[in-house]
């Protein structure tokens, strides 16, 4: 019997041992393929200039210096139409600005310490632009050069270089250069060619690596009529002024260099609050189209601008006033719609007095924006 138990216990086991289920094999169920993702356009929100060069390229602080006589660096342009920074126009074109200064400010006075500059501007692009102030200025060929030494001596001279390479306009200024043993224009002339060809090949060389910056959506049209955006009798009301206004887009002045191109539809359009047929103006305003970008850069330098609340803007929109000298034009800078608006009220005109402020330039700018806010909210509806 214990054999037999035995026995059964050994089959038993052999049984269970080639019976043995076999582990199943897990299978992961397929995994879709994700999804393509389409990133959406990057839309640049800052125009980006249209060639691959900048200002060091044309020409450095060394070079530059050695012209001028004497020590000069980089500086921040702080010339404006119209209240709207010009280096800002050109940017909305692909184009910029480059300023050299010796840091002496210039005083009008012909003894002492002399302010020595060199300014530049540059438009790519510039196609009939440059077509058209060649054309005003019977100007033949693509580049044109001009000096004046004043005193006929080496002490002080004016340049002047206009040229059209590239399809690139550029246009070169040296005031008060003073280089020893340079004198008479034709000499002038002669030393500053180094540096024309330098900037001639430069031109010649670039690149153009952006397209033209659109203005964004995003921002309000500017209407065609001024009076639209802020009417004359708005204007009277808020300064008090008798005499009969108008308000109505115009050019001020002779267009004698790149501001033939820089005024028009696209950039900058200015208003004068004047006299009917006459240019006598008690101030005006200026539209940059789309000038959100440049805002935060160049009109919250606390050191100058005021932040004032106007009644009717939201959000991201602003007000500044620039009221600082009483000698000067008292301006408020509006961020509105998503375009940069400026209004000027220049001083108190004392031998008209139809046309004398009544109350004081920094309140009459708040009513005037106020009730310019609510026009070109008026608008969009």
């Amino acid at each position: 019997m214990n054999r037999i138990v035995l026995v059964a216990a050994m089959v038993s086991v052999a049984l269970l041992t080639g019976c043995t289920t076999p582990t199943p094999v897990v299978t992961s169920p397929p995994v879709a393929p994700s999804p393509t993702v389409t990133e959406p356009p990057v839309v640049e929100l800052a125009p980006q200039s249209l060639i691959d060069v900048d200002c060091d390229d044309f020409a450095t602080e060394a070079e530059l210096s050695g012209f001028v006589g004497e020590a000069v660096s980089a500086q921040a342009s702080t010339s404006e139409r119209y209240g709207i920074p010009d280096a800002a126009e050109l940017e909305q074109l692909g184009g910029f600005r480059c300023d050299w200064t010796n840091g002496i400010e210039d005083t009008g006075e012909m003894t002492g310490p002399q302010d020595r500059s060199v300014s530049m501007r540059v438009l790519p692009a510039a196609g009939k632009k440059w077509d058209r102030y060649a054309e005003s200025y019977s100007i033949t060929g693509d580049t044109y050069l001009y000096c004046y030494d004043y005193e006929k001596a080496d002490t002080s001279f004016f340049c002047g270089y206009f040229a059209h390479i590239n399809d690139v306009w550029i246009e070169l200024y040296l005031d008060g250069a003073d280089k020893p043993g340079v004198v008479g224009d034709k000499a002038v002339r002669k030393s500053l060619q180094p540096m024309i060809d330098k900037i001639d090949a430069t031109l010649a060389g670039a690149t153009y690596v952006a397209e033209p910056w659109e203005v964004p959506a995003t921002a309000a049209p500017v209407p065609e009529k001024c009076k639209s955006i802020v009417k004359a009798a708005q204007v009277r009301a808020a300064t008090g002024v008798t005499g009969k206004l108008v308000s109505e887009f115009r050019t001020d002045g002779p267009q004698v260099d790149m501001t033939i191109a820089l005024d028009g539809s696209y950039l900058t359009k200015s208003c004068s609050f004047a006299e009917p047929n006459s240019d006598n103006a008690i101030g005006g305003l200026a539209v940059l189209p789309g000038g959100e970008w440049a805002w935060d850069d160049i009109a919250l330098s606390p050191d100058v601008f005021e932040s004032v609340d106007v009644a009717g803007l939201h959000g991201d929109e602003r007000a500044t006033l620039d009221c600082y000298d009483p000698e000067e034009a008292c301006s408020i800078h509006l961020l509105v719609a998503g375009n940069w608006i400026v209004v000027r009220l220049y001083p108190s005109q004392t031998e008209m007095p139809e046309y004398a402020l009544g109350v004081e330039p920094r309140d009459a700018l708040v009513t005037i924006a106020t009730d310019l806010v609510a026009n070109v909210l008026e608008l969009q509806q």
